[in-house]
């Protein structure tokens, strides 16, 4: 099929999700890492390194991901909601795709399990591989062909809660019973997913076969279990991962803040291993330990999942389907990405399920395009959301109604502009460029004329008025001469400021306006709420230099295991939530924490150390102003007020001003 506007080919699509797959790449920075499949990917890829989830939890972030829509769209914020319950009628990524005449096929972990979808996928009629079970929602026993089940092992379901947190095994190909979560082949299933990608590669690239396809393959690991062969293990306790900058929680964050970071203990004590309670759980550290070892297993479930990355990405390199990528002919589109950070002991916590920018921070590559550069680092802040409206637009598909939907925007690298080869100039002046800026000249002014607003240098931290040198990464440059990698202000904290005044408004003004745009992350916290009341729901707005956390009591309906938004008018529930309940408990649970872009690059920089929503209140008023117009209510709704209280435990700081 040709694109009847240029007359070239359509491209195929990779597309490749990682379960719980953090930045921890030798693309980003992680010398210790042993990715080097990934990182020969990114070698001629554009590598986000600012990209982020929008919410840190498997069903919610793959339904927003396959959706293109926000969780307040979707309706899916636990993990037993399919998001065809909300919206029977939506359009899912891969289904734009089969609309436009291509052939969409998956094997692995795309949808969270059990909660696959038979619109997204090409019938049997369509293309014969004898995977019955695709598109089935649930258990999908009579079906023909090897099925992704989930954690589960196959033959004694309830035993995945009573299953150890990581196994290692004697070699790739492990048939002795001691590693669970095995197909019937006796491989691991990253293995079996992997191999069923290249048999899918084969078929969808033969000669006999004309039509453009989207394969998605979703991998488990590293997932918990950590479960990797030995050769995988050895080289992680070989080369090591370094202790978290930080372990314990942001000096005076807010107390909801500061609970959410030990959400993630919930999986790891009550799903896996045995089911402690809460007295009888050990302590988990970073140094030594229960904690050690799962940094480690994490570490090698990183590699060994690489290790299958590879093997895809070489059946496509070897297919037809790679193509000629600088004519732009029967090129194949690749897209690598994971669903959600974890943390491993930064700010005291594990998992995932907080708002922490290593629950959400999630590594992302694009390849295949004229429009996508080869080695390009972007450093401006993207969402997973953008990946759908990216591949529709490199792709060059026609245009469909559903598209109006779509909450993201495309990430495609624009020859005219190169707004995405480094962040745009911000409004008030600010240049988010490695070039310095000019020498601002005096212009003579008519006598009684009011001077022009003074407009802040390309180098201007905010602190006391003094302007400080912001050390600057020299980019590289493409063929054409372009500049590549995105500018990073400096991740370090400014220093203690006055919060009223002039010094502070003008702070607030050009940070609150923070380069290029604000991305959003969403996380509910309501277990210390009735379940028949309305939870506290964390939102947090993400910009080049700062992240705000801001909790918002939202008219959310939440039994022990789902959770749903009022159907109909959402701005009207929440008005009648606000006339009911006018008081917002959860308004005085915000942070504001300064941020770092450049997290990928520098691993000893911590971008959630210390709440300053105290010395930056205009800053955080426009965050919340930006909240208030992505949720599509009034700004006052979204709480104003400056409160923090100390999360217990923290020895973080002083409830004093850093």
């Amino acid at each position: 099929m040709t694109n009847s506007s240029t007359g070239l080919r359509r491209p195929s699509v990779l597309l490749v999700i990682v379960d719980d797959l953090r930045p921890d790449l030798g693309a980003y920075g992680r010398e210790w890492a042993r990715t080097p499949h990934i990182d020969a990917l990114s070698r001629r890829s554009v590598t986000f390194t600012n990209a982020h989830a929008a919410v840190a939890n498997c069903n919610p972030s793959r339904a927003a991901l396959l959706t293109g829509r926000t969780p307040h769209q979707t309706g899916v914020v636990d993990l037993f909601t399919h998001v065809r319950d909300h919206i029977p009628d939506v359009v899912t990524l891969p289904q734009r795709f089969r609309r436009a005449g291509y052939l969409a096929v998956s094997h692995g972990k795309v949808f969270h399990q059990e909660l696959d979808d038979v619109a997204s996928w090409s019938t049997q009629d369509e293309f014969a591989d004898n995977m019955t079970c695709r598109g089935v929602r649930g258990p999908c026993a009579a079906g023909v062909g090897w099925q992704y089940n989930g954690y589960r092992l196959r033959h004694s379901p309830t035993a995945e809660w009573r299953a150890p947190l990581f196994e290692r095994g004697a070699g790739t190909n492990i048939a002795d019973g001691r590693i669970k979560w095995l197909t019937q082949t006796g491989r691991h299933t990253d293995e079996q997913i992997a191999a069923r990608a290249v048999d899918a590669i084969s078929a969808l690239t033969s000669p006999l076969q004309r039509r453009p396809w989207l394969l998605a393959v979703g991998f488990i690991r590293p997932h918990l279990p950590f479960i990797a062969p030995e050769p995988f293990w050895v080289a992680a306790e070989r080369s090591p991962p370094p202790l978290p900058a930080r372990t314990v929680p942001p000096a005076n964050a807010s107390l909801l803040t500061g609970r959410s970071l030990q959400e993630g203990l919930t999986e790891i004590y009550g799903n896996y291993g045995q089911r402690l309670a809460e007295r009888r759980r050990p302590r988990l550290s970073a140094g030594g330990g229960l904690g050690r070892k799962l940094a480690l297993g994490y570490s090698a479930a990183v590699s060994f999942v690489d290790s299958q990355v590879g093997r895809v990405v070489a059946a496509l390199d070897a297919s037809p389907a790679a193509g000629d990528e600088i004519a732009g002919d029967c090129a194949a589109l690749v897209a690598l990405l994971g669903d959600h950070g974890w943390k491993l002991g930064e700010l005291g916590g594990w998992g995932k399920h907080s708002l922490a920018t290593h629950d959400t921070h999630v590594p992302l590559l694009l390849a295949g395009h004229r429009q996508l550069p080869a080695g390009a680092a972007v450093g401006t802040p993207c969402s997973l959301l953008d990946v759908f409206p990216t591949l529709i637009a490199a792709a060059a598909l026609p245009p469909d109604p559903s598209d109006s939907a779509l909450a993201g925007r495309s990430l495609l690298l624009s020859a005219e502009q190169g707004a995405a080869s480094r962040p745009a100039p911000a409004r008030g002046g600010r240049r988010l460029s490695p070039r310095p800026a000019p020498p601002r000249q005096k212009k003579p002014r008519r006598h009684g004329q009011a001077s022009p607003p003074r407009q802040p240098r390309a180098a201007r931290v905010p602190g006391r008025g003094a302007a400080t040198q912001t050390p600057v990464r020299t980019p590289a440059r493409t063929a054409t001469g372009r500049l590549h990698p995105a500018w990073h202000p400096s991740p370090t904290l400014p220093p203690r400021r006055r919060v009223n005044g002039s010094n502070g408004r003008a702070a607030g003004r050009a940070a609150g306006r923070a380069a290029g745009r604000a991305v959003f992350s969403l996380w509910q916290f309501g277990h210390d709420w009735d379940v028949r009341s309305s939870p506290c729901i964390g939102h947090a707005v993400r910009t080049s230099e700062w992240t705000l956390v801001q909790w918002v009591h939202e008219p959310l309906r939440c039994t022990r295991h789902r959770c749903s938004w009022p159907a109909g008018d959402y701005v009207a529930a929440w008005r009648s939530l606000r006339r009911a309940a006018p008081h917002d408990r959860c308004a005085r649970h915000a942070d504001l924490f300064r941020g770092a872009p450049a997290t990928a690059h520098a691993i000893g920089a911590e971008p959630d150390a210390a709440n300053l929503i105290r010395h930056y209140p205009a800053v955080a008023a426009r965050l919340r102003a930006l909240l208030a117009a992505h949720l599509g209510v009034p700004a006052s709704h979204v709480g104003p007020s400056l409160r923090t209280s100390r999360p217990p435990g923290s020895r973080g700081g002083s409830a004093s001003r850093p």
